[in-house]
């Protein structure tokens, strides 16, 4: 298997069982506050072990997997920022 499609299907695997988490604890009777402390340690757990089983097989190096988990992690947060930004505009 390819270093880039074994990445790609990691991410995308970290990426719905993050989602599929974050709806469930949504859909939960945790409370509000303690709901936005588990999201993003949630996203680190997931991004992990996807991430973990290519590096363990071999097929992708640890720096590659650390490059792609940091870039997408940065990603994520840029888009929230401006999400937050844009709806704090809006009002």
């Amino acid at each position: 298997m390819e270093a880039n499609y074994a990445l790609i299907q990691a991410m995308f695997f970290a990426l719905a069982g993050w989602i599929a988490t974050c709806y469930r604890i949504v859909h939960s009777q945790i409370k509000p506050e303690t709901r936005r402390l588990l999201v993003v340690p949630l996203w680190f757990v997931w991004m992990a072990v996807a991430l973990g089983g290519p590096v363990l097989q071999g097929v992708v190096p640890a720096q590659d997997a650390l490059a792609m988990g940091g870039s997408f992690s940065v990603g994520m947060v840029m888009v929230l920022v401006m999400r937050s930004l844009n709806a704090r505009k809006s009002r």
